[in-house]
């Protein structure tokens, strides 16, 4: 279960229409279950929609009495980017294909908390494949954007099964190698304008490193 609390000044109209909907939860699909506590919206994602009720009215009275103040993103957070007109282009170039486009799933990140931070800029998402009919070439990859975003470095370096990867530009980047083999593999990369997540399945630790220094530059 994952819960969010955040002002209620920062929740679009969009999100607001869903405080205290039960949502649908078909097929294991992820609820998403919210309520506003005076001045504090609280939301629980879980496969449980009982389970996620009774947690956000659990926490809502102490999530109201510190609801937290809603700021804007620093001067040098990330934009998002716009995924087939600027990171494409970039990934194309990093791994030296032109096959590369949309990823050709269903899977993207959604949910109200998810929504949130969209409407205010602080996250994003990109995925894509290569579409080659040569098997052995086949790879997804799917890209998340936290502008202003931080890691938490020490733990990641205390991670046993991380790997400090380092980036052009003196870039920070935590490695989780492709192990087992068909897992996607996932760097991190922390950089001054936010944290770029990316996760990629059948690309090697050189494709890796390459797409995410040149959409690091393409950031800016």
């Amino acid at each position: 279960m994952t819960m969010t609390v955040v002002p209620w000044e920062a929740v679009p109209d969009s999100v607001r229409q869903e405080v205290g909907l039960v949502p649908p939860c078909v097929g294991g699909s992820v609820c998403s279950y919210s309520e506003r506590h005076g001045d504090a919206w609280v939301n629980a994602e879980s496969d449980d929609v009982e389970g996620a009720a009774a947690a956000v009215q659990n926490i809502g009275p102490r999530a109201a009495e510190t609801p937290g103040i809603a700021r804007a993103l620093s001067s040098d957070a990330w934009s998002i980017p716009d995924c087939e007109s600027e990171v494409l282009p970039a990934v194309r170039e990093a791994l030296g294909r032109d096959d590369i486009g949309p990823i050709q799933t269903d899977y993207f990140p959604h949910g109200q908390a998810w929504d949130v931070l969209t409407s205010n800029g602080a996250a994003g998402w990109c995925g894509f494949s290569g579409h080659s009919e040569d098997v052995s070439t086949l790879f997804t990859m799917d890209l998340t954007f936290w502008p202003g975003g931080t890691l938490d470095e020490d733990a990641a370096a205390g991670d046993d099964r991380r790997q400090s990867f380092p980036l052009a530009g003196g870039v920070s980047g935590w490695l989780y190698p492709e192990n087992p083999p068909n897992v996607a593999s996932e760097l991190d990369a922390a950089a001054r304008g936010g944290v770029l997540n990316v996760r990629g399945r059948g690309l090697d630790d050189a494709q890796m490193r390459a797409m995410v220094e040149a959409v690091l530059t393409e950031l800016g």
